[in-house]
């Protein structure tokens, strides 16, 4: 099931993590190495090494962290969906998330982030 914003705007796409360039992903974004070293630029960082995350987001834009402000939780679970290329990356399953955050269904969750030590933060959907 694919809501209609992914389906409209797309997921954003990670480029760069830990320093390594997901030549895959950018390909697929076709997005040359001219725009991706002129958005490390912006932020000031001239190796692609010290580029802790790289995402091209869903309006185009380029957002650069360095790696040593990159802590960055993984989000699971976004409007009571599963975004399966993070799980599949962080070698998960949805019955562990599930049952690691004590939930029968994702569908009551607005929002599953998974810290850098593993540890879960949940956010429920408002009944409104």
């Amino acid at each position: 099931f694919i809501s209609f914003r992914h389906l409209l705007y797309g997921r954003p796409i990670t480029i760069i993590r830990n320093g390594k360039i997901d030549q895959k992903q950018m390909r697929r974004a076709r997005l040359s190495v001219d725009d991706l070293v002129e958005a490390m630029r912006a932020e000031g960082i001239a190796n692609i090494r010290d580029v802790g995350l790289a995402v091209l987001e869903t309006n185009g834009n380029v957002s650069v962290i360095d790696k040593k402000d990159a802590d960055v939780s993984e989000i699971i679970i976004s409007d009571g969906e599963f975004d399966t290329q993070v799980i599949k990356r962080l070698r998960l399953t949805k019955k562990e998330v599930l049952k690691a955050i004590k939930e029968k269904s994702e569908k009551e969750l607005f929002l599953v982030m998974r810290e850098k030590d593993g540890k879960y933060y949940k956010v429920k959907r408002d009944c409104k």
